[in-house]
């Protein structure tokens, strides 16, 4: 019996011994001539009773008020009753009573069924609470074990809503461990402690066909489950984890165990192979991405022991804890403690009680600020120091504002706090554009058809649709890098990338062209161009990097090798450009470049393997093939009067092309960028001319030879510090405006998200803050934008801002801002 149930005990028999002596001497005077012994019954039987009847419901485990009302009940019954025997005038009360209800059967009848209807409703009541209750017990019971505490992490802000645990060190788990140990208090009241982890899978079998859309993947900590108080999967006889791990080292291969449940729900039986899907994340990014593999099932157990840690009917599988961390790629990482007190399931509550609150001061003990998500940087030039939090939302709470800030007054009085919040910006409405959208700060690949526009970076394709202003992206994956792109119609353009080639529509599908493979195992598509309607060609560099194949995508994919004569350096790199009866390939080696010309149709018709070209003289220095208003150009060198007409075309007069001595900056689609000059100018289907459009303020020179651009007389995308500067003409005048980054990139690896922050607070080292209603941009999309003094521009965040004690607020919905703009000083 727990300290509880003993005081209610003693207070419930010291309550019948004074009510009973209260009834004896005072509220009944027909009892008082009763003999001593008469009077001890009727005070000492009632009270041992209710004292007896407490003592087994709480053996029987019986709910304590249940224990208490049923002692009630039990000690008046018995009272009444003595009194009944020992009183003469008691006992004639009750004859009298009896002979009333056989002389009234009819008013009899209706007292007992009101009585009996209203206690099978009590009765039924309190039968189905107590059942609901021990099920539920039961049931935890069943799910823990001899697990006492658990000890997992909890995300907070949007993280929560996914489920996942937060991720525990396994070296802090067992320093934890070993302080444990080390007091004496613990440790004597401690008899089992293991880690683990747990993640939500889905398991399919291939040859069934069944599927199992919610699992669970446990592992623990083989040497201390197995020699802790847990019993093992399946009970007394079953397996334990030190059973696996020896299998894994005898086999070599990772070991897996289903209990019955999941073996039921799949169809499977020992030996049988099946496919695991669960979630990888990347440790850098946090990003994860769903994988799949095959997995043998080692041994199938039955549901008892260890093997229901998720409950008596839920799908379960066991692996080790080694096994679990090398897949999941969480190497040292567990999300879950497992303590054990002495004592059974249901006896260990004293045990508990012993060490739970000194377990958990130990834990607060060992326990780092950067165990938990939170950030500490300092700066000792400037004697500051800045905390921050890095897990789930990475916003601090009112309460942790509040904390923070109290330390800090107590601590230094002298001190200053500076109070930020950052969320990210997930839409820019600038002059009737949302110009955020692009992934990445560099632009490797751009094209303009009509309202839709495509950009290619090294993380992804972005496309933009003015006419509704939605932006759609396509992530690469992590080992994807981008090589070229070729739009096909107004919906569908395809992608070379080092993969393959992938056919990316407008509304952000893609699907990925399975090509036919090389010897070597070569998958990467160095170049793509069409040759017609639905007709694709595309090269790719094997052996080494010596032999040229062109795939020829018709009904089929057909593979050629382009001959490359006595040329046989390795290359490096292979361009492509097209009119409407040739295709130029341009191949790089270490020293220069050769081109071939070959003809559409010849490719189309072409059924020998080996394809022979004229390459041409190699040519050592910098050039560039690129389409201009549906012709080729071959441009080695900037000067505008040294551009090379590679299209056969008779009506053009090459020596008059229509454009100003210059240098040339930029080319694509129909026009080019010439420096100095205020104009862009556009081809004409027989020479150049002036196009509709100025040079935009913020468009730059990059360090390239000859920049992406598509220009056209009266719209014109052209690239900027971080992202591209757009003009166009509209009947009321030119309106310049930009795409940046959604994400920006630095030397293509660092990932920075375009956040809006809110300060709050003085510093002598932090720019002052914006004035309520205005809003400072960066001094890099600064570059980007030309902002007028006091022009509107309109913000999107999306999801929970907690604005702490910063504004006394917590919002959790779309919110739209339109804030006046203050430009960024040039110290920004």
């Amino acid at each position: 019996m727990d300290l509880i149930v003993i005081v209610i005990t003693f207070l419930l028999g010291l309550g019948f011994l004074c009510s009973n002596i209260f009834i004896q001497f005072y509220s009944q005077p027909g009892l008082k001539n009763l003999n001593y012994k008469s009077h001890l019954l009727l005070m000492i039987v009632p009270l041992f009773l209710t004292i007896i009847t407490m003592i087994i419901s709480d053996y029987l485990y019986l709910d304590l008020m249940t224990s208490i009302i049923l002692s009630v009940v039990i000690g008046i019954c018995s009272h009444m009753s003595l009194m009944i025997y020992f009183s003469a005038k008691h006992r004639l009360l009750w004859t009298l009573g009896i002979r009333n209800l056989l002389r009234n059967k009819r008013n009899t009848a209706l007292m007992m069924t009101g009585l009996l209807i209203g206690s099978a409703i009590i009765t039924s009541s309190l039968v189905v609470g107590d059942s609901l209750d021990a099920t539920i017990k039961e049931e935890a019971y069943i799910i823990l074990g001899e697990t006492d505490i658990r000890i997992r992490g909890i995300e907070n802000g949007f993280s929560q809503a996914s489920g996942l645990a937060k991720e525990i060190d396994q070296d802090l788990a067992n320093t934890f461990h070993l302080e444990l140990l080390n007091s004496s208090t613990v440790s004597e009241n401690m008899d089992g402690f293991y880690y683990g982890r747990y993640v939500d899978i889905s398991l399919s079998n291939p040859n069934s066909g069944l599927v199992e859309p919610s699992a669970t993947w446990w592992a623990a900590d083989s040497f201390n489950h197995t020699n802790g108080p847990w019993e093992p999967l399946g009970g007394e006889n079953g397996i334990n984890y030190l059973d696996m791990e020896e299998n894994e080292d005898l086999s070599g291969e990772n070991t897996f165990v289903a209990n019955r449940i999941l073996a039921d729900e799949l169809g499977v039986e020992e030996g049988d192979k099946i496919s695991l899907s669960y979630t990888k994340y990347n440790p850098s990014t946090g990003v994860g991405t769903l994988e799949t593999i095959s997995i043998t099932i080692w041994k199938i157990v039955e549901m008892e022991g260890s093997s229901t840690v998720r409950g008596s009917t839920s799908p379960v599988l066991f692996s080790t804890l080694e096994t679990a961390q090398e897949i999941q790629n969480k190497k040292n990482k567990v999300n879950f403690i497992d303590i054990s007190a002495k004592g059974g399931p249901k006896d260990s509550l004293n045990s508990v009680d012993e060490i739970y609150s000194k377990v958990k001061k130990i834990f607060n003990n060992v326990i780092k600020a950067e165990d938990v998500g939170f950030l500490l940087q300092t700066d000792v030039e400037k004697k500051a120091m800045s905390i921050s939090l890095q897990s789930g939302d990475a916003r601090l709470s009112v309460e942790m504002i509040e904390d923070i800030e109290e330390i800090v007054q107590n601590t230094t009085s002298n001190s200053s706090i500076y109070k930020t919040l950052q969320a990210q910006l997930f839409q820019v409405r600038y002059r009737a554009d949302d110009i955020v959208g692009i992934l990445g700060s560099d632009v490797d690949s751009l094209y303009v058809n009509q309202e839709l526009e495509w950009y290619s970076s090294s993380l992804g394709v972005s496309i933009y649709n003015s006419s509704n202003r939605e932006w759609t992206q396509f992530t690469f994956p992590e080992d994807m890098t981008f090589n070229d792109f070729e739009h096909y119609n107004s919906t569908i353009s395809f992608i070379a990338h080092s993969n393959g080639i992938t056919k990316m529509n407008v509304n952000g599908s893609a699907e990925f062209l399975s090509v036919l493979s090389s010897d070597d195992g070569t998958n990467e598509v160095q170049s793509i161009e069409l040759l017609e309607s639905e007709k694709l060609l595309a090269t790719r560099l094997t052996n080494e990097n010596t032999i040229i194949e062109l795939l020829i995508q018709q009904d089929n994919w057909t593979k050629l090798t382009l001959d490359r004569g006595e040329w046989d350096n390795e290359l490096f790199r292979i361009d492509m450009v097209s009119d409407e009866d040739d295709v130029l390939i341009r191949a790089y080696d270490l020293f220069g470049s050769k081109t071939c010309r070959l003809s559409k149709q010849d490719l189309i018709k072409f059924n020998e393997q080996l394809i022979q070209c004229d390459w041409g003289e190699l040519y050592v220095g910098q050039n560039s093939l690129i389409e201009i208003g549906g012709l080729m150009w071959d441009l080695k060198s900037t000067n505008s009067e040294q551009m090379i007409l590679m299209s056969n075309n008779s009506n053009i007069n090459l020596s008059d092309l229509g454009l100003p001595s210059g240098n040339i900056i930029a080319a694509g689609c129909d026009g080019i960028w010439i420096e100095n000059e205020q104009i862009l100018y556009v081809w004409n289907s027989t020479m150049f001319e002036p196009s509709n459009l100025l040079v935009p303020t913020n468009a730059i020179d990059k360090p390239s030879f000859i920049d992406k651009a598509c220009i056209k007389m009266n719209h014109a995308v052209l690239l900027g510090n971080e992202g591209v500067i757009t003009t166009f003409r509209t009947p009321e005048g030119l309106v310049e405006n930009a795409r940046i980054p959604l994400i920006r990139t630095i030397d293509d690896m660092n990932l920075i998200p375009l956040v809006g922050m809110a300060v709050e607070g003085q510093s002598n080292f932090i720019y002052s803050p914006p004035k309520e209603g205005t809003f400072d941009l960066p001094s890099w999309s600064n570059e980007m934008l030309i902002v007028d003094e006091n022009e509107n521009v309109s913000f999107l965040l999306i999801g929970s801002i907690g604005f702490g004690k910063i504004f006394k607020i917590l919002f959790s919905f779309r919110i739209m801002l339109t804030l006046n703009v203050r430009p960024a000083s040039s110290k920004r």
